[in-house]
């Protein structure tokens, strides 16, 4: 059995951090993506990290996101530590 090892960082900030600003206010948390961009995806992130141990922190610098609208009603929000990696996966 191979046993993975839980990055405190990714796994806070996807399963938690970004979890609450959505539900708390989901219109808000788009409009700050389109906005500020990576500048507010890297803000969040960093702001995460500070209340981590500095070992557990990982590097925002691969991190980027996509807004993807899906009609006019609809805006999908996309965060990954590479999107190029993923579109080389599915070429």
């Amino acid at each position: 059995m191979v046993q993975m090892q839980i990055r405190e960082h990714h796994y806070a900030f996807a399963h938690q951090l970004l979890p609450n600003v959505f539900f708390d206010d989901p219109i808000e948390l788009i409009k700050a993506f389109r906005e500020e961009g990576t500048i507010y995806l890297w803000f969040c992130w960093d702001q995460l990290g500070s209340s981590l141990p500095e070992e557990e922190r990982l590097s925002k610098e691969a991190l980027d996101f996509r807004l993807i609208t899906l009609n006019d009603n609809i805006t999908a929000l996309g965060v990954c530590r590479t999107f190029q990696a993923s579109y080389d996966i599915m070429a």
